[in-house]
């Protein structure tokens, strides 16, 4: 890999901070819609696109096709099981490293996280973890591909869920007329709940409910639906005070 670069396909909110650290220790270019063709052949092309179907095997074979890595690293959240289906259909070694953080600081947060790794074979692990490894990350090894894939997705649905429970204990305060905050400090002293107060919002964002879609693709899960159905109704109780002008009970001051 020494007359090689490695290559960061998308360049977006991901994609281009990955490009940044890989950069601070190893040659590594970033390919996107308008960028210029690479100048120098591919060592290991790592995948930063988002997933929203089934053909994004396609696409990333394609790409695989074009450049032809001597490795691939899908670093998108994905289908369990994309990453064997493109192994199935390409000759480079193929791993999972899912990207985790916070999108306004993403560069800083990849290297506050550490670097889990999944392979489709155990070699591929082992070439991903040292090129991580290179790359000044800290690297956990993880026993597939498809580990990693649904750990990622399970993570941000855990979130969801806290998410989801306080948007729960928000609509009840509504109708018995009490103060969510009020309520919820009853949780402070008992010390296997987890420390953080969540906000009953909305859950917007790049992952929580976009990774629990890609869920349906290979079915589905009562507490998983819950979280979807439990937005749905949050987002109606929005709109409704934003229609009105007035704040609900829950959100009063005690």
């Amino acid at each position: 890999m020494n007359n090689k670069k490695h290559y960061v396909i998308g360049l977006g909110e991901v994609g281009d901070p990955l490009r940044q650290n890989i950069s601070e220790y190893l040659p590594c270019i970033g390919i996107d819609l308008d960028t210029p063709e690479p100048d120098a052949p591919c060592a290991i092309m790592h995948v930063c696109i988002g997933q929203k179907d089934e053909s994004f095997v396609d696409t990333v074979v394609g790409y695989v096709e074009k450049y032809e890595p001597e490795m691939l690293i899908v670093n998108s959240t994905v289908i369990p099981g994309t990453c064997r289906k493109i192994a199935e259909r390409v000759s480079c070694p193929v791993a999972h490293s899912p990207i985790r953080g916070k999108h306004v600081r993403m560069k800083e947060d990849q290297r506050h996280y550490d670097k889990f790794v999944g392979g489709v074979t155990e070699e591929a692990a082992e070439i991903a973890e040292k090129h991580f490894l290179e790359a000044g990350f800290r690297v956990r090894r993880m026993s597939s591909a498809e580990t990693t894939e649904f750990a990622k997705i399970s993570s941000t649905s855990y979130f969801g869920l806290h998410i989801a429970w306080a948007q729960e204990v928000e609509r009840f305060c509504d109708q018995l007329d009490l103060n969510y905050d009020e309520v919820i400090s009853i949780y402070d002293e008992i010390p296997y709940f987890p420390k953080t107060k969540f906000f009953p919002g909305v859950i917007g964002g790049h992952c929580v409910m976009p990774n629990i879609r890609l869920l349906n693709f290979i079915g589905s899960g009562p507490l998983f639906e819950a979280i979807k159905e439990s937005n749905i109704l949050k987002e109606a109780r929005e709109a409704s005070a934003e229609e009105t002008g007035e704040e609900a009970p829950s959100r009063k001051a005690a």
